[in-house]
């Protein structure tokens, strides 16, 4: 019986908690916005991928890196 009330509780809080979140205002960005001031020298240079999500053409590299130019 308090395994039954507990678990209905966990699910009204998080029905609440999607509620607000669904009517929670949120902040629109415009479509083309650009990031200002961007700072190119920052992002230039060797990268490591640190994660990845799988895919065929990676599958079973490892300490891979980018690099921008």
């Amino acid at each position: 019986m308090k395994k039954s009330k507990a678990w209905i509780g966990i699910a009204a809080a998080a029905g609440v908690a999607g509620i607000v979140y669904a009517v929670w205002p949120k902040k629109k960005i415009p479509a083309g916005a650009i990031v200002e001031p961007f700072d190119k020298q920052r992002y230039l240079g060797k990268w490591n991928e640190v994660a990845r999500l799988p895919n065929l053409i990676e599958k079973g590299l490892r300490n891979l890196t980018e690099e921008y130019t």
